[in-house]
């Protein structure tokens, strides 16, 4: 990862703690970051280096059809849609599959992770 890439989810780690509403520290709980850390991260980008939005990244999405997907299962739940398998192909090629599912926080972090990859 590039030192711009870090510093992206640097920020974005920083906007999510002020969006989120917690503490610090029930952030970095939360998000699994180390306290001191996130309080590093926080003193060396100041005030300025994580107020601007950062530039969007527009990445095509396209939602599979088949038996098993998401999009064609009749869903009551949000649980329901978190245990369905999860498959991301990158533009590489490459796929990461998670045949269970993944629960809402993992979610979270491999859409910040994936966000901050140059298109």
């Amino acid at each position: 990862m590039t030192r711009e890439e870090r510093r992206g989810l640097r920020v974005q780690q920083l906007e999510g703690w002020r969006a989120s509403g917690l503490t610090q520290e029930a952030y970095c709980k939360r998000e699994s970051i180390s306290y001191e850390t996130f309080r590093r991260w926080r003193r060396k980008l100041g005030d300025h280096g994580w107020t601007a939005p950062l530039m969007p990244h527009v990445v095509p999405v396209r939602i599979a059809e088949g038996s098993g997907s998401v999009a064609s299962a009749r869903v009551h739940d949000r649980a329901d849609v978190l245990a369905q398998p999860v498959e991301v192909v990158l533009a590489s090629g490459r796929r990461l599959r998670f045949g269970d599912g993944l629960d809402e926080t993992s979610l979270a972090r491999l859409i910040r992770l994936l966000e901050v990859l140059p298109c």
